[in-house]
């Protein structure tokens, strides 16, 4: 038969098709033996967002308790910690609550080095807590205490789609090879293609540990030359506008403070609202309850005691969800921590709503953070397994933590 496709003769006839094959045998190889020196994930050439500043942070500082959620928590904790320090807080550095920490201790008999860590990120869903105790809560560093910070839009923000998506998400990834985590992380067909068309080739999923590998050799080729330079004017502090400071993907110290004389402001930012609240987004609502029950899992068998908070909605917020979300948001809760054995408190029944609680639909100053911080040190000193585990014997060599200064702190919580 005459013209008949043979693939052998094209395969020989094709450098294109030679070159393709080659190269196809050469990305499964390094995929499969992986070359590449395993490098610190911090160490490893990425944005420094809230997250990769968190994690130092936390890395550096182990503590006994971490309180993780959204901005609804970052935001009042470190407020309220400028106003009870009486200075100044980098938002950016410095995730240490010594006030959660004096309202346990004022409440139960627990160690007096009881160190407590903000882990509260811009825009978290439960999948980043999740993703949180996935990396930060094993080996020596892990904490006793998990407490999980969740609100409505925690399970289903109609403005996000895939837990994969997230830049908090994104970047932990790098510490973990969880596979069910990134089975997780894509609920549509494209995202997890993306997915895995970016892992299946070895120079696009490692170009950062090959960048950063070259970096250091060029480092130590140029360290003799670059000592003499001068200091760099782009690493100083600029005064930009920082209204847009928690959606950039690179944040430098100093980007956002606590101030303790901050006067009271409110925004009314009801269309926001709205727009996270508009309908069920029920897809993303059921991943969310996945990556919860997910979490509180991983907490009980790395021995991490794990109490989950349902922080208070304001009244605007109530107003604005579609109907059913806040119903179906604590019966899920109440559901999963019930399966998983976990204390759940709802802070909404007993909490008095007062104008200076929030500075905008969902966000707390420091009168509310105040009174949130205080009822979870009353959860946490009420409930004995919790002051037990907090007894219990450090993963942390508590000789080289660093013991807050009691001068200038509030006597009374």
């Amino acid at each position: 038969m005459k013209n008949a496709f043979s693939l052998t003769n094209f395969l020989k006839q094709s450098p294109v098709a030679q070159a393709f094959i080659l190269v196809a045998i050469i990305n499964a190889s390094l995929l499969y033996f992986n070359p590449l020196q395993k490098l610190d994930p911090q160490a490893i050439v990425s944005n420094r967002t809230w997250a990769w500043w968190a994690v130092k942070d936390f890395r550096e500082n182990p503590s006994d308790v971490i309180m993780m959620g959204s901005s609804f928590i970052m935001n009042p904790t470190w407020q309220e910690e400028a106003v009870y320090r009486k200075q100044s807080v980098d938002l950016v550095v410095d995730h240490r609550t010594t006030y959660l920490e004096d309202a346990i201790k004022s409440r139960a008999l627990v160690p007096q080095n009881l160190r407590c860590f903000n882990f509260g990120l811009p825009g978290a869903m439960v999948s980043d807590q999740a993703m949180i105790v996935e990396t930060m809560c094993q080996g020596p560093q892990k904490p006793k205490m998990a407490i999980f910070c969740v609100a409505p839009r925690d399970l289903m923000d109609c403005r996000f789609f895939n837990a994969g998506g997230s830049k908090h998400f994104r970047y932990l990834t790098n510490f973990t090879e969880n596979k069910q985590a990134k089975d997780l992380a894509f609920m549509d067909v494209p995202g997890k293609f993306a997915d895995w068309f970016s892992n299946a080739l070895f120079f696009k999923n490692k170009s950062n540990e090959i960048q950063t590998l070259r970096a250091n050799a060029l480092k130590s080729v140029m360290q003799p030359y670059l000592a003499t330079l001068p200091p760099s004017p782009l690493n100083q502090n600029s005064e930009e506008d920082r209204r847009s400071v928690f959606k950039r993907d690179e944040i430098e110290k100093g980007a956002w403070l606590a101030h303790p004389n901050t006067p009271y402001w409110y925004v009314n930012s009801s269309p926001d609202c709205r727009m996270r609240y508009k309908h069920l987004n029920s897809q993303v609502f059921e991943n969310q309850k996945i990556w919860l029950d997910k979490a509180l899992k991983t907490c009980k068998e790395r021995g991490v005691k794990a109490v989950v908070v349902n922080v208070p909605s304001s009244p605007e917020a109530r107003e604005c969800m579609f109907p059913g979300i806040y119903e179906r948001h604590v019966e899920a809760v109440t559901t999963i921590t019930k399966a998983n054995d976990i204390p759940f408190y709802n802070l909404d029944p007993g909490w008095k709503h007062e104008q200076k609680d929030y500075t905008d639909w969902g966000h707390m100053g420091p009168q509310g953070g105040s009174k949130m911080l205080n009822a979870i040190a009353s959860i946490v000193a009420g409930n004995q397994e919790l002051v037990t585990a907090l007894n219990s014997p450090s993963n942390n060599n508590s000789a080289n933590r660093k013991v807050a200064e009691s001068e200038g702190k509030q006597d009374a919580l």
